[in-house]
C-alpha cells in the first residue's frame, strides 16, 4: 500500500495532539527573512573575542604576574627577606645586614675580626608595613669626602647611614 494515499497518522503522544499554533503579529514592514538575519551580525564574535582578551588580561595581571613576583622574591630572599652586603668603609672587611622588623628597618654593621663591636641601626619607620618588606643595601660615597657611606634602600625610597669615621650616622654631619 502506498502512503501517499493513507493519512497521516497523528502523534502518539497526547501533549501533541489537539494543540493549535497561532501567527505571532509581525510590525508593519517587516518581513521573517529580516528578523532572521538581525541576529547574523559580527557583534557577537567580536564580543567574545573581547571578552577572551579582557579575561587574558585579568588572568596575567591577577595570576601569573603576582606568582611570578612571589616565586621570584622568595627564591632570592626566602622567607627572612634579610640583606647582607660585605664591604670596607674605612675600618677593614665588615658585614653590613639589613632586614624589616615589624615596620622597622634594621641595619646591623659587623666586623667579623671584633664581633663584640657590632652595632645596630634602626630609624626608619615603615608606616602600613606587614613585616616583610625587601630592603637593599649598597656602599657608595654620597659626600664625596673619601669615606664609603652605606645606602639603604627600601622600595623606591632611599637612606643614607652617612660615615664618620668612627661609626655611622642617619643624618650629615
Amino acid at each position: 500500500m502506498s502512503r501517499q494515499g493513507s493519512p497521516i497518522p497523528p502523534r502518539a503522544s497526547a501533549a501533541y495532539q489537539g494543540v493549535t499554533t497561532q501567527q505571532l503579529p509581525q510590525s508593519p514592514g517587516t518581513t521573517t527573512e529580516q528578523l532572521s538575519q538581525k541576529g547574523n551580525g559580527y557583534l557577537t564574535p567580536l564580543g567574545c573575542g573581547a571578552l577572551l582578551v579582557v579575561g587574558c588580561l585579568c588572568v596575567w595581571s591577577f595570576v601569573i604576574v603576582p606568582l611570578n613576583t612571589y616565586l621570584t622574591t622568595q627564591w632570592h630572599y626566602g622567607d627572612a627577606h634579610i640583606t647582607r652586603i660585605s664591604a670596607d668603609i674605612g675600618r677593614g672587611r665588615e658585614d653590613f645586614f639589613a632586614y624589616d622588623a615589624n615596620g622597622s628597618v634594621v641595619v646591623l654593621e659587623v666586623n667579623p675580626a671584633h664581633p663584640e663591636k657590632t652595632r645596630m641601626y634602626t630609624g626608619i619607620e615603615l608606616p602600613h608595613d606587614s613585616g616583610n618588606t625587601i630592603i637593599t643595601l649598597a656602599v657608595s660615597d654620597v659626600e664625596h669626602n673619601g669615606k664609603l657611606d652605606v645606602i639603604v634602600s627600601v622600595g623606591q625610597e632611599k637612606y643614607v647611614l652617612f660615615n664618620t669615621g668612627n661609626g655611622l650616622s642617619w643624618s650629615q654631619h
